[in-house]
């Protein structure tokens, strides 16, 4: 329960805890309605490389709502088609972009993109942000939240005063930590899932307005367009005798010719190697 209202000063009326996508659209979305916002970043500095990547219609529609969908889209892909194969035989492609939206194309970009643009528009309106601290306490009272942020392992404390707090600072949140609201996601056992973006050479078209998905007996495969020049392919399969670690190139790239039957596909200038389990 709340402790008793402390009538101390807010530093901002809301504070953000994450500068994801999530975070830093809640800042952009606060701004948009004059409200005073402070977003908190562990990091310090936007992430190199991309994760999540794609905003399909509706996400367009709520974000064209806070002015914010024409910006992403100028660093966007729209794709069109999604081409599928079952044991590298074509099947019927799919037309995506019929649906009933004002954005009906799926934009494909990457994250570390897409927080650039919301950074540059979040201050654009006036927002503000705290790099390099990390939250390790939260405090409700009758009228507010104290945030206490450190900076670094044993570096200074300062607490922050507002009157909502809002987390988004992921799966492994340290607000919901401190709330004692667990998250134990169930995982699929025996998969995993490998990945790169890379630049891309193959038999097949290049063009951006195109995702490929590939069905083979050890599981799913994913071709897609990553900004500036790249692809993104994923690989979430069973894991019988994978190494438990990010693959090389020259792994990556031997399935993928495996995969999508092509054994001209090459793969260059990797920006990002990984694997990971859902």
């Amino acid at each position: 329960m709340p402790s008793e209202a402390t009538n101390e000063p807010f530093d901002a009326e809301v504070i953000v805890v994450g500068a994801g996508p999530v975070g830093l659209t809640t800042g952009c979305a606060m701004r948009h309605h004059g409200v005073d916002c402070l977003i908190l970043e562990e990091r310090t500095e936007v992430r190199a490389y991309s994760r999540a990547n794609n905003l399909w219609a509706r996400p367009q529609e709520l974000l064209a709502s806070i002015g914010l969908r024409d910006a992403i889209a100028e660093r966007a892909y729209p794709v069109r088609l999604v081409n599928f194969f079952m044991n590298s035989t074509p099947t019927t492609p799919i037309q995506i972009d019929d649906v009933t939206s004002p954005h009906p194309q799926v934009l494909y970009s990457g994250q570390d993109v897409i927080e650039t643009t919301l950074i540059e528009t979040y201050e654009g309106r006036g927002g503000r942000m705290q790099r390099g601290g990390k939250v390790v306490a939260v405090a409700q009272d009758g009228d507010g939240v104290t945030v206490t942020v450190r900076r670094g392992d044993d570096g200074p404390e300062e607490r922050l005063r507002c009157r909502y707090l809002v987390a988004a600072d992921g799966a492994k949140s340290t607000v919901r930590d401190r709330l004692g609201l667990s998250f134990e996601p169930e995982r699929f056992e025996g998969r995993m899932n490998r990945q790169v973006d890379a630049k891309l050479s193959w038999r097949r078209s290049l063009e951006p307005d195109q995702l490929w998905f590939f069905y083979y007996e050890r599981g799913f495969c994913g071709v897609m367009p990553v900004w500036g020049g790249y692809h993104r392919l994923f690989f979430l399969a069973d894991d019988t005798g994978v190494p438990d670690r990010d693959p090389t190139l020259d792994e990556i790239q031997a399935v993928a010719r495996e995969v999508t039957g092509d054994e001209t596909l090459t793969l260059t200038d990797p920006q990002w190697l990984t694997h990971s389990r859902f």
